[in-house]
């Protein structure tokens, strides 16, 4: 196995802490109101919901927020970590199998069936298809844009050669 190239690979900390006080946050809005709010809540004119409805609402976002919580100090957690690596070999690519696992997913480039770019406002995200499934590599996670598209280009070469 001869490492084409290696990129850095995991959560940005400022970013996962700005996460953490933003679901926090939230479902602080989301238990306040279920102690102390028993009005009806309106929701841009479309959604009316009474007392009992509005209660079961802010239980459901400060349930929906704890679990963005968690999802953060995993993401802060990872941060932490040594970091994990994307590896293009002269036969496969190692990616990170999941943000909070140390192991990698190997898939070999003849494997590959296909690549699609998802594109959102600030970031992008590689989907990856192959024989087992379908690997992200999101860009957020790599030190810029310019080392996501060095990787996107390396990858790329490495499966058409």
């Amino acid at each position: 196995m001869t490492v084409i190239h290696s990129y850095s690979y995991k959560p940005k900390f400022h970013l996962a802490l700005l996460a953490l006080c933003a679901f926090l946050a939230c479902a602080a809005v989301g238990i306040y109101a279920t102690i102390h709010e028993d009005r009806e809540v309106v929701i841009s004119s479309l959604i009316n919901l009474g007392p009992g409805g509005s209660k079961l609402f802010f239980i459901l976002l400060g349930l929906g927020s704890f679990w963005l919580v968690g999802q953060a100090i995993m993401a802060i957690r990872a941060s932490l970590m040594p970091d994990r690596y994307i590896v293009l070999a002269s036969d496969h690519i190692a990616i990170p199998a999941s943000l909070f696992s140390r192991e990698a997913s190997h898939i070999p480039f003849a494997d590959i069936t296909g690549l699609s770019l998802q594109t959102d406002k600030r970031s992008r995200i590689l989907h990856i298809r192959h024989g087992a499934g379908t690997t992200k590599a999101t860009q957020r996670f790599f030190d810029d844009r310019e080392q996501f598209e060095a990787f996107l280009a390396q990858l790329q070469t490495a499966i058409r050669g």
